[in-house]
C-alpha cells in the first residue's frame, strides 16, 4: 500500500501547478490541479488498477485504503460511485462497531 500511495502522491504531483521553486501548489490540503479532467482520467485508470496485498499488518493497510477513500480528489459517477459510497460506508460501519 506504501508504494501505491507514494504512486498517487506522484501522479498529483505530475498534474499540480508548481510554485517558483518547482515544488507542487497545495492549498488546504489539497494538490492545485492544472486540469482537472485530464487528471480525473488519469486517477481513474490508476484507481482501476489491481493490486495485491500479501502479508503484513492488515490493519495498517485497512487505515492505508480507508486514508487513500477519504483524500481522493476524483468525482465519481456511476457503478464507480456506487462502488466508492459501498467501500467507505464498509470502513465507517466497522469503525462504528469497533468503537
Amino acid at each position: 500500500m506504501e508504494r501505491v500511495s507514494k504512486e498517487e502522491r506522484q501522479l498529483k504531483e505530475e498534474h499540480s501547478n508548481k510554485d517558483e521553486e518547482g515544488n507542487p501548489i497545495i492549498n488546504d490540503a489539497s494538490y492545485d490541479i492544472k486540469d482537472i479532467e485530464e487528471f480525473q482520467q488519469v486517477m481513474k485508470g490508476f484507481y482501476k488498477e489491481k493490486v495485491i496485498i500479501d502479508g503484513g499488518d492488515s490493519q495498517v493497510y485497512l487505515k492505508s485504503v480507508k486514508q487513500s477513500l477519504e483524500d481522493v480528489e476524483v468525482e465519481w459517477s456511476g457503478k464507480e460511485a456506487n462502488d466508492y459510497a459501498y467501500l467507505y460506508d464498509a470502513f465507517i460501519r466497522r469503525r462504528i462497531l469497533n468503537d
